[in-house]
């Protein structure tokens, strides 16, 4: 087997035994299988965004439901339950506290939820709760989750 600094002579005839053609099938068929594993795995990759969701519970059944949408940063508020009480969602920035904010569903459980469009830099770190209301007044909180922009 030549190695890849001999060159044949002019003339020479190169050899190459059946063990050396079936070698260079098999690393061709190892490269071309890696390539198409790894396009594969490229393809089906997640997005970086992703949306999550903390529910509070009132009498041991779920009754509003918060969302945080890390693509567009956008919170929202949803009452799930007719028991006269809203829901509203309270957030803040790690980094920042300054910058926070809320959103409420205060309209009843009529499959419409409260969205909010809030500027968070990516990557940075939120906190968010859910709280259930009454004319403005917390009755419940859930604890705050933590979520990235």
């Amino acid at each position: 087997m030549l190695a890849f600094n001999e060159f044949p002579s002019r003339g020479s005839r190169l050899r190459t035994t059946t063990l050396e053609v079936l070698m260079w099938k098999r690393a061709a068929l190892v490269s071309t299988t890696a390539s198409a594993v790894v396009v594969a795995g490229l393809a089906l990759a997640a997005p970086a965004s992703a949306t999550s969701q903390i529910t509070v519970y009132s009498n041991g059944t779920a009754a509003g439901v918060g969302h945080f949408n890390s693509s567009g940063e956008i919170f929202s508020a949803c009452d799930v339950k007719t028991d006269g009480y809203g829901v509203q969602v309270n957030w803040y920035v790690v980094a920042n506290p300054s910058n926070s904010g809320s959103v409420r569903d205060g309209d009843g459980n009529n499959g419409n939820c409260a969205t909010q469009n809030s500027s968070i830099a990516e990557g940075r770190a939120v906190n968010y709760q859910v709280c259930l209301t009454d004319n403005g007044s917390f009755v419940a909180c859930t604890g705050w989750a933590r979520d990235y922009a």
